[in-house]
């Protein structure tokens, strides 16, 4: 028997190796996540610069003004595909979107001014923000 098997029994020794061969798989994995250093294309496809009337578009203004829901519709596209898209009001997160169509519908009491911001996230990780100030009545 030699001395280093009774320190470490060749057991362990293949566990570890194992261990060390899955870590160096890990760092891998990342490294090829964050290849694509292209951030998303990201643009708001409603609500934007009109009035709209209960969901409907009616004429473009220079502000957007809302009366009735808000429905928030995204666009967002990424060479390595999109990971989601987050929807905030005034800072505060309301909806996560994993799939198309990037779409939600705002139905709070609320009267005022607010923003809408977008961040489209790819599957590396890069970002991409859009915002929208409006002018909302919904009763």
């Amino acid at each position: 028997m030699k001395g280093y098997d009774i320190l470490f029994p060749s057991s362990l020794i293949q566990l570890l190796s194992q261990l060390y061969l899955l870590y160096i798989l890990h760092i891998g994995d990342d490294k090829d996540k964050r290849i694509d250093k292209t951030v998303p294309q990201i643009s708001s496809g409603e609500p934007s610069h009109h009035l709209y009337i209960f969901g409907r578009k009616l004429i473009p203004l220079k502000n957007t003004i809302i009366i009735g829901k808000a429905f928030v519709k995204i666009d967002a596209n990424d060479n390595m595909g999109i990971d989601e898209v987050k929807i905030y009001i005034d800072g505060v997160l309301k909806a996560t979107i994993k799939d198309k169509p990037y779409e939600w519908q705002w139905n709070k009491a609320t009267i005022g001014k607010h923003e809408i911001k977008a961040i489209a996230y790819d599957n590396a990780g890069n970002d991409a923000i859009i915002t929208e100030k409006i002018w909302i009545i919904n009763i």
